[in-house]
């Protein structure tokens, strides 16, 4: 069969796979989308004012993060109560990693990072998947503004 195809010497496992080359682009197109969205992310929840990123060089460099999360929080508002209210407007966010467990140890990735207590119980996690777009967005971002000042959570310079 397909080993006839092959040159003297050569493997099968050698020869250029077009199936893994369409998966590698695709993953890379996600990539570059993930990416643009989380640039929107970024600048939406810095407008809102009060934010911190976790890590704060996340906003900075986000090219040297992963396209598909991103952490903030908005101290002194709970993590848990921003996770409850955006769910109730129909945003899935997290306040832990996603294979982390609920309680007080999924705080000890951002306080090992030397991030203090009260900005570690206000951190949440937002996922960028390949079905997010940009209205999605735009609607999470207005939903999130709406949601910071309904608890007031003053502006930090």
């Amino acid at each position: 069969g397909s080993q006839r195809s092959l040159r003297r010497g050569q493997r099968a496992a050698d020869r250029p796979r077009p199936g893994a080359e369409r998966a590698v682009r695709s993953l890379s197109e996600r990539a570059e989308s993930a990416s643009r969205l989380k640039q929107m992310l970024i600048d939406g929840i810095t407008e809102i004012g009060g934010a911190r990123f976790i890590p704060e060089a996340a906003a900075v460099k986000p090219e040297l993060y992963s396209p598909f999360i991103l952490s903030a929080a908005f101290p002194p508002l709970p993590g848990e109560v921003l996770v409850r209210v955006m769910n109730d407007a129909g945003y899935a966010i997290s306040t832990g990693s996603a294979c982390g467990s609920r309680g007080h140890r999924e705080r000890r990735i951002p306080m090992n990072m030397g991030i203090d207590a009260e900005t570690a119980r206000s951190t949440f996690r937002i996922s960028i998947g390949a079905a997010t777009r940009e209205e999605s967005v735009r609607g999470f971002l207005e939903t999130l503004a709406r949601e910071v000042h309904t608890w007031n959570v003053p502006a930090q310079a």
